[in-house]
């Protein structure tokens, strides 16, 4: 663990404080985690001692082993993130929502007298927005599917 910042050794550190809690104040034991989620026993004991733990695991023990999103959080608070569940779809949503403005307001910008080719869009100004485009339309599938 050397070679790592160390920010990240407090994130690796902040694991064993996680699965602590997770067992004391939740019954969730490495035991239970294991069977829960699939996940190797000597795995989660290892991602306790201090192996960085990759985030397909931080996520399982969430979506799988029950591990509520506060402890979660702990790995992630020296990079001064935490993880958060969306709930009825509402992160879809507000990404489908935030992917549309994005459009529209490159639209705008590229409609604007004082834009590249004026009023007109021009190749330079649709190659920027298209991806934005695609962008919106995958967001909006995800926000109709989770409705």
């Amino acid at each position: 663990m050397a070679d790592i910042c160390r920010t990240a050794q407090n994130s690796v550190a902040n694991q064993g404080e996680m699965f602590r809690l997770a067992e004391r104040d939740h019954g969730l034991s490495l035991k239970l985690l294991s069977a829960k989620t699939d996940i190797p026993y000597n795995t989660l004991r290892s991602w306790r001692d201090g192996t960085v733990m990759p985030a397909w695991g931080l996520f399982k023990l969430g979506k799988d082993g029950g591990v509520p999103d506060c402890l979660l959080s702990f790995i992630a608070e020296p990079f001064n993130r935490h993880v958060g569940t969306d709930a009825d779809g509402e992160g879809d949503l507000d990404a489908a929502a935030e992917d549309a403005g994005a459009v529209a307001s490159a639209v705008r910008r590229a409609r604007s007298p004082n834009s590249l080719g004026g009023i007109q869009i021009v190749p330079q100004e649709r190659a920027e927005i298209l991806p934005l485009v695609r962008r919106s339309a995958a967001s909006s599938r995800r926000a109709v599917r989770a409705a």
